[in-house]
């Protein structure tokens, strides 16, 4: 694994028999075509953080499978998006198997935590035993096969044995749980807004929509150096501003909207007063001028550049587009000519992406990128009047509302993702066992624990316990004054057996006495705190159950007087909510420990 935020992942294809060895260089060039023709049609309006899914051999590999890596920065929805991708891609053809991790390790398994087996909870365990295959997350187990020596040793397990190798129930809900709303939450992750942005600049977006990524990248890593270098800006002046709406997904619009930034006065860039209607379009508008400039400073040659192009007769584009009109691509015949021709032209950029990334693995580098916008300069053709003109028929901003992040909204995303109960789906009734659920989980360095079954804990053996040891320590304060009497109750006995039984009975008979005593002393201070305010707030058994609508029934005193036994579990409620109310709906520690339990109550503000 490289660098940090990158997500590496390997396809493993069926290999027909009857394919030659001579023949592999050209048959995994047809599969690999074949299999990026599958994923463009559900990706090819997403737009990507900073690197797109793609696959290729790698230089030093046997031709067995193929190898991709993706950096998703600052945007994990990039890293989902992936793992769906290769569910799919499994699930579609026959035999693929597929495999994923990124800097965290098997982050497939980090996800399924709570479910894992208990030899797997270690990453260092899971290593080459962890597969897509047909849809599902295939997991070799270590008692089965204790040595799995390589990936590819690994996938032929999965191939051999997809009954024994299918991950749980459980475990498939987990990842179900973070894929299942792809492909539709693709839209979901864009976000149109508004920008002034140099003639050039707004025809080069439409050209190559995802350049975006490239561009806000290098504005949000900026340095003084590129600052220096880009002062007074030679591709990007304002003079030749327009409004355009700009597509980038919901993290770079986050990322250049909350960055503070005042343009250079060289550059001829003026903001307008931030109180303007037209402040943020222009506010967003010098930041992409400005990224896109520090691009074209890092091109190694500041001459045109030869633009990569389809060429007339390409067969390997000719059939790479048949594959994407057969896996749903171009849609419906009767789409017009300008989408028609904006499909294949995305279609062809995606195409030399591919092929430009077979001669350089280093697709996204800044210098490289910085000159295709510096031969694109010459190339594309646009006027800016017409683009003024067209100003009032753009499409509309999005609503950046989703900026504003509540709490409650907060808990929600978290409860979404974790998948714990949403507030109105959790009863009051249910909190004192809930508590005692969660008390009765075991505790280790590893954290807390359920225990496969009920922990045997019995609070009245604790306690006589306790009383024993406190029983023990007065005996031995008086053994010189007492030993004669102690031993009187002894007798003669013929055997060390029978002085054990006896001292046993003894020991009984004193603990039941002490016992006795200590109940009598219980109930003295009870009837003591009954009458005072302590003792009035506590809700006795039979009362009216104000939180819960009605009254506890099937408890009786087990005193023989008349008072009122003490209603434990109802008091735990109480004295709960009233905590959490008084919290206003802020953090506070009745949420902190309701949380800790997956426990959510509603806002006490709403209901």
């Amino acid at each position: 694994m490289g660098d940090e935020n990158e997500v590496e992942y390997f396809i493993f294809p069926q290999i027909p028999a009857e394919v030659r060895e001579d023949e592999y260089e050209k048959y995994f060039k047809e599969i690999k075509d074949r299999i990026l023709a599958q994923v463009f049609p559900i990706v090819s309006t997403y737009i990507w953080q900073n690197d797109s899914f793609l696959v290729d051999v790698p230089k030093d590999n046997d031709k067995d499978y193929f190898a991709g890596n993706t950096k998703f920065g600052d945007n994990i929805e990039d890293e989902w998006l992936i793992v769906y991708l290769l569910f799919e891609l499994s699930r579609q053809n026959e035999g693929l198997v597929a495999k994923v991790w990124d800097n965290d390790g098997e982050f497939l398994l980090i996800e399924a935590s709570n479910n894992l087996p208990e030899w797997l909870q270690s990453d260092d365990k899971a290593k080459n035993r962890v597969y897509i295959f047909k849809g599902n997350l295939h997991i070799i187990s270590k008692s089965e096969y204790p040595v799995v020596n390589s990936p590819s040793e690994g996938v032929f397990i999965v191939r051999q044995n997809p009954l024994k190798t299918r991950a749980s129930e459980e475990i498939q809900k987990d990842i179900l749980h973070r894929i299942q709303a792809f492909p539709k939450k693709i839209s979901t992750l864009l976000h149109t807004c508004h920008c002034y942005v140099p003639a050039f600049l707004g025809k080069l977006l439409d050209y190559k929509p995802q350049l975006i990524s490239s561009i806000v990248d290098s504005f949000w890593n900026r340095d003084a150096i590129d600052m220096k270098k880009c002062a007074t800006l030679k591709y990007f002046r304002p003079g030749t501003r327009v409004k355009r709406a700009i597509k980038m997904n919901k993290c770079m619009y986050a990322q250049l909207l909350h960055q503070n930034f005042r343009p250079d006065k060289r550059s001829g860039w003026d903001l307008p007063d931030p109180s303007s209607k037209t402040y943020k379009s222009c506010d967003l508008g010098v930041k992409l001028a400005y990224g896109a400039e520090i691009l074209c400073s890092k091109a190694k040659t500041s001459n045109t550049t030869k633009v990569m192009t389809v060429t007339e007769g390409d067969k390997r584009w000719e059939k790479f587009k048949d594959s994407l009109r057969k896996f749903g691509y171009f849609k419906d015949e009767d789409t017009s000519t300008e989408t028609k021709l904006n499909l294949e032209r995305q279609a062809q950029n995606f195409y030399l992406d591919m092929v430009r990334q077979e001669d350089n693995q280093n697709r996204n580098n800044m210098a490289t990128i910085g000159e295709e916008i510096i031969g694109l300069y010459d190339c594309l053709n646009f006027d800016i009047e017409s683009m003024r003109k067209e100003e009032t028929n753009i499409l509309p901003e999005d609503d950046d509302t989703w900026l504003n992040l509540t709490p409650n909204k907060l808990d929600e995303m978290l409860a979404e993702t974790s998948g714990t109960k949403k507030a109105e789906d959790f009863k009051i009734n249910n909190l004192p066992f809930a508590l005692k659920q969660f008390l009765d989980k075991k505790g280790d360095i590893d954290g807390a624990e359920i225990p496969d079954g009920d922990i045997d804990f019995q609070p009245t053996e604790f306690m006589k316990s306790l009383k024993d040891m406190d029983a023990i320590g007065k005996q031995d304060d008086n053994f010189l004054s007492d030993s004669s009497n102690s031993m009187d109750e002894y007798g003669e006995f013929s055997s060390e057996d029978e002085m054990e039984t006896q001292a046993a009975k003894s020991k009984k008979k004193s603990q039941t006495k002490t016992d006795k005593r200590l109940e009598e002393i219980m109930a003295m201070m009870d009837e003591e705190l009954a009458p005072t305010n302590v003792g009035k707030s506590f809700v006795k058994v039979g009362e009216e159950d104000e939180i819960t609508g009605g009254q506890k029934e099937g408890k009786e005193s087990k005193r023989s007087d008349n008072l009122p036994e003490v209603d434990i579990d109802l008091n735990v409620v109480k004295n709960l909510l009233e905590s959490y109310v008084s919290q206003d709906g802020g953090a506070g520690p009745t949420s902190n420990i309701l949380g800790s339990m997956n426990i959510r109550l509603p806002d006490p503000q709403k209901e």
